[in-house]
């Protein structure tokens, strides 16, 4: 169940996004839980077809799921509001500026538009991005053609509609290749008629079915492993399936020839009835393997990082889930060959690996980086020369670790940030050991524990020696929960998220006027001139707005290390 701070801050999305006439029905979705449309329409007071309309409006952006149920020989269904979909909606900007990245700009155009619409067939995002490049080829003017023309205004027409022709052409061609270069690479993915389901509904049917199959009542043991063999197949068939869709992406020469022969259209070969969304995890994935290669970076040297790059773009196709302990193994023998032909800068020596010892740079770099100060990679077996893998899960720890160090740091000095690595590496100890440990006096030690505890970076248990459990016959042990931590860091910067977006919505309140002045035709076309003490108040509010926005990116990216690696 999410908390009351997730249940604001999602009511602050929805609101901004989709207007307060979508936000009364999800508020209520998102106190109440899951509900039926009756009651839905009976809280809210308003027309049936008015919470159908909305409900349409949110599961078309995947924000809703629903799930039928027989009661009393009628079927109800239940509509349910997916809290993490909601939440992740203030990263889209972050989405569309890594597909610019690595791709070309019509996937970007194309990604921008599913997010918006939440999803869409393939010539629905067709048409979404010819209208946008209609508008920026300023050939609206094309629709509005007079039926009265004389002959050169109709050669003009003529021209302008093969122009169009042409583009349109153009517009296709782009946005096929951005659409399978989409789906290639796993970002967007087909809207399956199970999805619409929540997680717990699809695992409750699949159990029913099997033990309708069987025809017996189960014990609550053989239920047990019953739900652990469909968790393992579960497991199993969303491994194999591909990272697209399951249709054939790419196909051979001999095959476009052969259709341009029969005179068929090689553009859009995919289904046109299928609708697509994004697939987040992908983008979480990069996101996550992008920190690795940073971090890499920073820690040891670029060089490292290289080789953490070229290691992880083996893999990629195989990172299926973003909750992994380590990644797919790959052969030092094989890696070495990558590695020489495409990144020779890798193979500079390290310090006391000279060209002419005979130790290969790469192995010394893996060695390295296999410690637990550095918990990048992990010999799993001797094949092929050894064979390594990413320990995500570690990773993941890792950057955690970090976040909750700088926040030591800052509350509690360096005395605290020093305490709580202590903490980390002895786990549980009682403060006398720390001061000694940290080579601090017992009085600034206990000072520094409880200023960490007072802020959740720390916990405390009490061992009582005797059955009393009198304080003084009690040990107090200290130690680190870093899951804890990090749960506790996530609510805080969802309480100072919301406060920052009540902070914006504020400004804007506050100066809508001035907004509304500023955004007229005349003063956008330069025309006219907004006044000197105006246009001063409006950089103040631009400035004061964008910090705001600055500040919200920041404690996201921290939100997407402790929540989503």
């Amino acid at each position: 169940m999410a908390s009351n701070i997730e249940l604001d801050l999602c009511s602050d999305i929805i609101l901004s996004h989709f207007g307060p006439i979508v936000l009364e029905v999800a508020t209520l979705l998102l106190s109440r839980g899951r509900s039926n449309l009756k009651y839905i329409t009976l809280q809210t007071k308003k027309p049936k077809s008015h919470i159908r309309d909305v409900l349409t409006i949110l599961i078309q952006h995947n924000l809703v799921t629903y799930a039928s149920n027989v009661e009393r020989g009628r079927i109800v269904v239940y509509y349910e509001i997916v809290v993490a979909n909601v939440l992740l909606r203030d990263r889209f900007a972050n989405y569309v500026l890594f597909i610019k990245e690595i791709l070309k700009n019509t996937a970007s155009t194309v990604l921008e538009t599913i997010l918006l619409h939440g999803r869409l067939q393939p010539f629905d995002i067709l048409n979404e991005i010819w209208k946008i490049r209609l508008l920026n080829s300023k050939q609206k003017e094309t629709h509005l053609i007079s039926p009265i023309l004389d002959e050169d205004d109709k050669d003009d027409v003529e021209s302008q509609k093969i122009a169009q022709r042409k583009l349109f052409e153009e517009v296709k061609s782009e946005v096929h290749t951005a659409v399978l270069d989409l789906l290639n690479w796993g970002f967007i993915v087909p809207v399956t008629k199970e999805e619409q389901n929540t997680l717990v509904d699809r695992q409750i049917n699949e159990e029913n079915d099997e033990i309708e199959k069987g025809g017996m009542i189960l014990t609550a043991t053989e239920r047990k492993k019953l739900r652990a063999r469909l968790n393992a197949q579960r497991t199993a068939t969303e491994d194999d399936v591909p990272t697209g869709t399951k249709r054939k992406l790419l196909v051979t020469f001999e095959e476009i020839e052969e259709k341009e022969k029969n005179g068929e259209d090689i553009n859009l070969m995919f289904d046109s009835d299928k609708s697509y969304k994004v697939n987040f995890v992908k983008f979480h994935i990069h996101f996550r393997n992008l920190e690795i290669i940073k971090y890499a970076e920073i820690n040891v040297n670029g060089p490292a990082s290289e080789l953490v790059g070229v290691f992880i773009t083996q893999v990629i196709d195989q990172m299926k889930r973003i909750k992994e302990d380590v990644s797919e193994p790959v052969s030092l023998s094989n890696f070495g060959i990558k590695i020489t032909q495409s990144e020779p800068r890798v193979m500079l020596p390290m310090h006391g690996c000279t060209p002419t010892s005979g130790i290969n740079p790469v192995y010394e770099y893996l060695q390295l980086m296999s410690h637990d100060d550095i918990p990048i990679f992990k010999r799993q077996d001797e094949m092929g020369g050894g064979k390594y893998v990413v320990r995500l899960k570690d990773m993941a720890t890792k950057f955690r670790s970090e976040i909750i160090e700088t926040i030591a740091m800052e509350k509690c000095g360096q005395v605290g940030k020093r305490v709580w690595r202590i903490l980390k590496e002895k786990l549980k100890i009682d403060d006398k050991e720390i001061a000694k440990q940290a080579v601090v006096e017992e009085k600034e030690a206990r000072t520094a524990l409880y200023k960490l505890l007072q802020f959740g970076l720390v916990f405390m248990q009490d061992v009582p020696k005797t059955l009393d459990h009198s304080a003084s016959r009690t040990i107090i042990l200290w130690f680190v929960d870093i899951n804890r931590t990090s749960e506790i860091l996530l609510q805080n910067s969802y309480k100072t998220i919301h406060r920052l977006k009540i902070r914006h919505a504020y400004q804007l309140e506050k100066r809508k006027v001035l907004i509304e002045k500023a955004n007229r035709t005349d003063i956008l076309s330069g025309v006219g001139k907004l006044p000197a003490n105006d246009l001063k108040l409006y950089e103040i509010l631009k400035s004061e707005c964008k910090q705001l926005v600055g500040q919200i990116q920041r404690l996201d990216q921290m939100v997407m290390k402790l929540r989503d690696f």
